[in-house]
């Protein structure tokens, strides 16, 4: 039941947190700067998981790279951290081109790269896996190909809805990757069949070893995309808030995850996460005033 139960929280956050970057960086509250959000984000679950360790445990040590050793460091972690803004500064500069809900709908083609991906680095799946890998895929063509084809139906011009598409095709990938290596540190007996392999990382030291260096990437992609001053001069009480809301929505996404990631593995960690689909879809077409055409639904 606590599984369970973790899951559905799990769902839950990641289904406020891209519904609130619509609201924040879409028509509502234009506050175009997605990636110094992010940057928050980011930074927020760096102290969370500094604090847990430094205060609560006792152990400072976990957070610098000589815990794990900088080859696996170098191997494991630096690719994680360079994927994880891809994965998410894309998918929040994405939701600027086009909707939440078309967003959250090409999201569905995680689970594909992740089992691809997954496969490449050892882990088996079943056939029937690979059978609903394939109708997945089909569905985002169809998905895409409609998108790009009814430009008027997400209120925008092709080169504007081409570009959140290749956004979060980008964010997909990015997100699949950083997945699996995830899930390779803290799940690495099962990219081995019994074999000798690394000593599985606590999912918490993982961040915080990822996660500086995460922030330092998307704070400067952020600074050479964003322009920093306006982002100032634009910031009220009202969107401070939000932003603050946000900040807890993503930690507790990040939290989530990875235990739904260490105890489900990365594949079934993205379908899971994939049940935000209808109701991000549902709540945007009916409280947004998104569009979605019939091939998408």
């Amino acid at each position: 039941p606590c599984v369970v139960a973790m899951a559905c929280c799990f769902v839950c956050s990641l289904v406020a947190t891209q519904l609130i970057m619509r609201v924040l960086c879409g028509p509502t509250m234009d506050y175009k700067f997605a990636g110094l959000v992010t940057t928050c984000h980011f930074f927020s679950v760096w102290v969370v998981c500094w604090v847990y360790w430094a205060v609560l445990m006792k152990e400072p040590r976990r957070c610098l790279p000589t815990s794990i050793g900088w080859r696996r460091y170098a191997q494991s972690v630096v690719p994680i951290a360079l994927s994880t803004p891809i994965s998410v500064v894309f998918n929040n500069k994405a939701m600027v081109f086009v909707g939440a809900g078309v967003v959250a709908i090409i999201g569905t083609l995680a689970p594909i790269a992740t089992a691809v991906l997954s496969r490449a680095f050892g882990r088996k799946l079943s056939w029937l896996s690979w059978v609903g890998v394939c109708v997945a895929f089909s569905g985002g063509i169809v998905i895409s190909w409609s998108e790009i084809s009814d430009v008027g139906t997400l209120g925008g011009n092709q080169a504007a809805v081409t570009t959140g598409l290749a956004l979060a095709f980008a964010a997909v990938f990015g997100r699949s990757a950083k997945i699996v290596l995830a899930d390779n540190m803290v799940n690495p007996d099962a990219y081995v069949d019994g074999s000798e392999h690394e000593v599985a990382v606590p999912p918490l030291q993982m961040f915080a070893l990822q996660f500086p260096l995460a922030v330092a990437l998307s704070l400067a992609y952020a600074v050479a995309t964003e322009d920093v001053e306006q982002a100032w001069e634009r910031l009220t009480p009202e969107i401070g808030g939000v932003i603050l809301l946000s900040m807890c929505t993503a930690t507790a996404l990040n939290l989530l995850g990875v235990q739904v990631l260490k105890e489900f593995g990365a594949t079934a960690q993205q379908i899971i996460g994939k049940l935000n689909t209808i109701c991000i879809a549902a709540i945007s077409v009916a409280f947004l005033g998104e569009h979605l055409p019939w091939l998408v639904l």
